[in-house]
């Protein structure tokens, strides 16, 4: 594969053939586009004030699949690639992901993208290693800009019964490029608006924008204050205007015209650069467990994005934009704002009177839905209007104002791992971090032994009466009603039809049609040679043979395929039934109805103790294979610190909240999710087997950026408040930490560390030739083992008076 060196020799020296033809292209109409965009071009054309495409790229990187109209732009120049450079097995330069920097002005698309676990969008794909950011930054400063659909990386969420979109996958936001909400196609709109506003400019401002590098910082300016959503310019210092991903509804390209053509040589917009002065730096082993791993994704002048892995409640940063600049000298003022995040728990503070530099203290972002008015990005469908987007990071937007425009925006944005819960108490100190945080989602596999269960006088109907709502049991039974008479008779007349299908193919004597396929074919051929008589009727025979002989296995064939038509769509009506059938319910489906109310026992704390006698008579008669499920649950919640290691089945839940409350009330999200996780599987083994079913879902996070540990980690305090380690859970047994990390081996009267060994992360060995993969961390022995010593009894920090080597411990 050709080098980064050798691919930008190949387009400079490109560059420099097409710059003898540029004089031929600007004669050429700027552009043939109908509307107002489109005429204002042309007039300007004529009073020669506007630059056109002379010399301006145009990068189709999907071979087409999502191509701009370039007889709408006669003066673009298409870049061109070479057999050899489009060969997949080759260098591959014309598709996908744009990996180089072209040495002229380019702008470019592809609607490619891979599925949201193996890679996702190609805007994603840069987003999720610093390599990845850097590179965006030099395309941003040296005139290339590309578009991108979000594909799955970006869409509404609701809840784990619904199960729609995954929210904002990006972890960082950029004005880097542009992506576009949904799939293949929905990049045409700024693939238009791009050379449309690259052509408004006046000849001199484009140049001079064109040797600065700001072109494309000018241009993501005027796209974002000209977005149709935003109702007045002052929105442009809000979120609504800087959202992760763009959608082409919002493109006004008569108003970007018009912005691009006012701008004059000397008042071109400024570009903000930005560095972090000082900051918190967690310690891996003590705050985080990231193997390998630390808070920093970007450092560059435009966007400085941060990971939080560290426990600590609030992340503390410097960020100095002193060096951001006016290519006319004009003075600058700089406006620092919250675009997306609770604006109560970051704090922007000043550090000087122009306000070029700030001290941001921002809090941990829990996962939190996007604000309407921020991010009009809505879905709705029948009953359940306005699904919001919901994300995990916070973004902080810093502009500059040259007394006539203002900058595009730089961002700081920070990102929590939505593969950890975490809970912290009033005084903001950990008390417990969850690693693979997920959830719990329910299947039915058999509606018809689902409904006789729950509609008659079974343990498991007499359980599900406690989680039931008002009105539920009517709903339920007419449900059932509904069921018998018009989905179950024709889904099981359609099983019937196919198992009698199959079986009757299978009574078939065997036969070799390939050798009668062969014979057939050979008599076709002898007749293609010799076509006389004699060959004629050996070929008649031949085929009249193999007819004969495969006529039965048709007919079978057929039959099965009618009766799996019958099948699927008998199918299809049950899904429709479930999914949609709604008497008696609000704004749910009669399948998230049901679903609802397994959730609501498998939360329920006390859910064994008020049913225990039920559940008990119902593990005696469970066969071995329900009860040794059902003890692998308990033993689950056991070693993840849930419910108490006592004889017997009980399910005593022990909450780490200690207040003087139900214990229901006191569970923590964690407790919540590993609570379902398991008891779901032990209410559904010994109360509906064979009926439905429950599986756990790791929130997805990408493994560049975290691959989540599988413990739980409850932390303590001394008597005083100061930190006393960590219990972490999801072993065989509990180990504790003491603060600094260190593994306990010996603890004194008071619980304190007194001798403790190192210990380092790591992650197993990569599958080969697999990705994405989500790699097991390891907790391995240090070398290395303290002893602590304590001044009185209220230290609980201690000092270390002795190491010794644990090479041999």
């Amino acid at each position: 594969m050709a080098t980064r060196a050798t691919t930008r020799f190949f387009w400079l020296a490109l560059s420099l053939v097409a710059g003898a033809a540029l004089a031929a292209e600007a004669e050429k109409p700027i552009t043939t586009l109908p509307g107002e965009a489109g005429d204002l071009l042309r007039k300007w054309q004529v009073e020669g004030t506007a630059c056109g495409n002379a010399g301006d790229h145009y990068d189709n990187r999907d071979r087409g699949h999502s191509m701009l109209n370039l007889t709408q732009f006669p003066q673009l120049i298409r870049a061109p690639y070479t057999d050899d450079q489009k060969k997949p097995a080759g260098a591959n330069w014309d598709w996908a992901l744009q990996e180089q920097l072209m040495p002229f002005v380019v702008f470019g698309n592809s609607s490619t993208a891979s599925g949201w676990r193996v890679g996702g969008s190609n805007s994603r794909m840069c987003y999720d290693v610093p390599a990845g950011l850097a590179l965006l930054y030099q395309h941003y400063i040296h005139n290339n800009v590309y578009f991108y659909p979000e594909f799955q990386d970006h869409d509404a969420w609701t809840d784990s019964e619904l199960g729609l979109g995954l929210g904002d996958l990006f972890a960082v936001n950029t004005p880097y490029l542009i992506t576009s909400q949904g799939q293949s196609g929905t990049d045409q709109p700024f693939m238009r608006c791009y050379p449309l506003t690259m052509a408004a400019f006046r000849p001199d401002v484009k140049k001079k924008l064109v040797e600065s590098g700001l072109l494309m910082p000018t241009i993501q300016m005027i796209l974002r204050i000209c977005n149709n959503h935003l109702t007045n310019p002052d929105e442009y210092l809000t979120g609504k205007a800087h959202p992760s991903v763009f959608e082409g509804a919002w493109v006004n390209d008569a108003k970007m015209v018009r912005l691009a053509h006012e701008i004059t040589a000397d008042n071109v917009p400024p570009m903000v650069q930005m560095s972090v002065v000082e900051e918190d730096e967690p310690v891996c082993g003590r705050e985080f467990f990231e193997a390998n791993g630390n808070e920093k994704l970007c450092d560059t002048p435009c966007v400085i994005a941060r990971i939080f892995r560290s426990k600590n409640y609030v992340r503390r940063m410097v960020v100095c934009a002193t060096k951001s600049f006016d290519l006319n000298n004009r003075p600058l003022t700089y406006k620092w704002v919250v675009l997306r995040g609770d604006p109560a728990k970051i704090a922007i503070k000043p550090r000087n009177e122009a306000g070029s530099e700030v001290e941001l203290l921002v809090q941990y972002p829990e996962r939190r839905k996007v604000d309407a008015d921020s991010n009009p990005l809505h879905y709705t469908q029948e009953g359940h209007p306005g699904w919001p987007l919901v994300s995990n990071r916070v973004d902080i937007g810093l502009f500059v104002n040259n007394g006539a425009y203002w900058s595009a925006p730089g961002f700081v944005t920070f990102y929590s791992l939505n593969t950890e819960a975490r809970t912290y108490d009033d005084a903001h100190r950990i008390l417990e971090i969850g690693y693979q945080m997920g959830v719990t989602r329910f299947n039915i596999a058999n509606w018809t032994k689902l409904f006789a269960q729950l509609n008659a006088g079974t343990p498991a109907s007499a359980v599900f009466k406690r989680y039931s709502s008002d009105g539920d049991a009517d709903v339920l039974r007419l449900a059932a009603e509904q069921y018998a008479k018009s989905v179950q008779p024709p889904l099981e007349r359609a099983e019937a039809e196919l198992k009698a299908a199959n079986a009757a193919r299978k009574k078939l004597p065997p036969v070799d049609l390939k050798a009668a396929e062969q014979k057939v074919a050979a008599a076709r051929s002898d007749f293609a040679k010799s076509p006389d008589a004699s060959a004629k009727a050996a070929r008649d025979a031949a085929e009249a043979e193999y007819f004969k002989t495969a006529e039965p296995y048709r007919s079978a064939d057929a039959a099965i395929s009618a009766a799996q038509g019958h099948v699927d769509s008998a199918t299809q009506e049950l899904s429709d039934f479930v999914n949609n059938w709604r008497p008696g319910l609000v704004k749910e489906s009669l399948q998230v109805h049901i679903f609802r109310m397994l959730r609501r026992a498998a939360r329920d704390p006390n859910f064994w103790p008020l049913n225990s006698a039920t559940l008990e008579q119902a593990f005696q008669d469970a066969a071995s294979a329900r009860q040794k499920a059902v003890s692998a649950a308990r033993t689950k919640l056991v070693r993840y610190g849930m419910i108490k290691d006592v004889p017997g089945n009980a399910l005593e839940v022990t909450p780490i909240r200690a207040e003087s409350v139900p214990a229901a009330e006191r569970l923590t999200r964690y407790e919540l999710a590993l609570l379902e996780r398991w008891q779901s599987e032990i209410l559904l083994t010994l109360l509906l087997p064979g009926v439905a079913s429950s599986n756990y879902d790791v929130n997805y996070v990408e493994p560049q950026l975290n691959e989540s540990p599988a413990w739980r980690d409850v932390y303590k305090y001394s008597p005083k408040g100061e930190s006393a380690g960590w219990t972490r859970y999801g072993g065989e047994k509990p180990q504790e930490f003491n603060p600094e990390g260190l593994l306990v081996l010996e603890k004194d009267n008071e619980g304190r560390c007194v001798r403790g060994r190192t210990v380092t992360y790591d992650y197993e060995s990569a599958p080969k030739d697999v990705w994405p993969y989500w790699r097991a961390t390891k907790t391995l022995p240090g070398n290395e083992i303290d002893t602590i010593d304590y001044a009185s009894p209220d230290d609980w920090m201690g000092k270390v008076v002795n190491r010794e080597s644990a090479a041999s411990k």
